[in-house]
């Protein structure tokens, strides 16, 4: 990429995305595309409408994108909204991609996959291989999406040598994250529970034993960057490819280093009748390792950071 190649991030306001705009303007970017996307007066842009992407994709012109807008969410929003969430997210990975493809000032598109994608029962830490060998956890509606995302990447390359790669991060979290206790994943979800507590107990689901692999989203940005900047397709597995730490944690483990953070005394108790997902998703992150980048923010240090951030801004207080 040069330095004034016009670059469309979608869902900058997101986790990811704007994490990835804060990446693009360190390393010198000047002609990043930020766009709202659809809010509740009605005015921004709907990724899900196949006119608003045309017109985008038509009238801006970038020449890469990052697409990481999704309907997302933790196991609740999984369960509460998965007809929203297939739909949605198909709706706005068909757009991007197949406008992409019919314009040819496009030279690449890199799209964000989920962990959520690897069978139950494929052997761990997962290899980039197995995708789509399997069923997945209880996040179906959302996986399924991003796998459809994964082979419509693959198929573009195939029939019209398109450069549209696919990148799978850990779980990831850090300043920006989604702290609302209906959509949030499990580190935002915990982490504001201890700092509302006030000495009351504090209900996590699941029993605790359950294993995650977390990426500071920072690091993720940093991937993101140098892969648009330094890999093409066949540099990856078939146009994917992993990013992560290669460590995982218990989500007892975790809880006891947030409530740590948070300085709070509340006694914590795992709510057995909730779901708590497969027992570990530890992706193997060696293809990545071996091309030349590895994670730098230590779980400790990104969630001191993370819980800085949500004191600064407390969205939901």
């Amino acid at each position: 990429m040069n330095k004034t190649d016009k670059i469309y991030v979608a869902g900058a306001s997101g986790l990811a995305g704007s994490a990835i705009v804060r990446r693009l303007k360190r390393r010198g970017y000047k002609n990043i595309l930020t766009i709202p996307h659809t809010r509740p007066d009605g005015l921004g842009l709907d990724l899900r409408r196949p006119t608003s992407v045309e017109n985008l994709i038509c009238t801006q012109r970038p020449a890469y994108i990052f697409m990481c807008a999704a309907h997302a969410g933790g196991i609740k929003e999984a369960i509460n909204s998965p007809a929203e969430m297939l739909t949605d997210n198909m709706r706005m990975i068909t757009n991007i991609l197949e406008y992409a493809s019919k314009h040819e000032m496009v030279k690449k598109v890199m799209f964000l996959g989920s962990s959520c994608i690897y069978p139950i029962d494929a052997q761990q830490p997962y290899d980039e291989r197995s995708i789509g060998t399997g069923k997945t956890d209880e996040n179906w509606s959302y996986a399924i999406a991003k796998i459809a995302g994964i082979e419509l990447c693959r198929a573009y390359k195939k029939q019209y040598d398109k450069n549209f790669i696919s990148v799978i991060p850990a779980n990831l979290y850090g300043p920006g994250d989604e702290f609302d206790l209906e959509k949030a994943h499990v580190i935002p979800a915990i982490l504001r529970k201890f700092h509302e507590a006030n000495g009351t107990p504090v209900r996590i689901w699941g029993d605790g034993t359950a294993k995650r692999e977390f990426l500071y989203v920072g690091d993720f940005a940093d991937a993101w960057v140098w892969i648009m900047e330094n890999l093409e397709y066949d540099d990856l597995v078939d146009g994917v490819i992993n990013v992560g730490t290669g460590r995982d944690i218990s989500i007892s483990e975790l809880a006891s280093l947030l409530q740590t953070l948070a300085g709070d005394e509340a006694h914590y108790v795992f709510d057995k009748t909730e779901p708590h997902g497969i027992e570990s998703k530890l992706m193997d992150v060696s293809k990545l390792s071996e091309l030349g980048w590895s994670y730098k923010t230590s779980l400790l240090t990104g969630l001191a950071k993370t819980y800085e951030w949500y004191k600064e801004n407390l969205p939901y207080s």
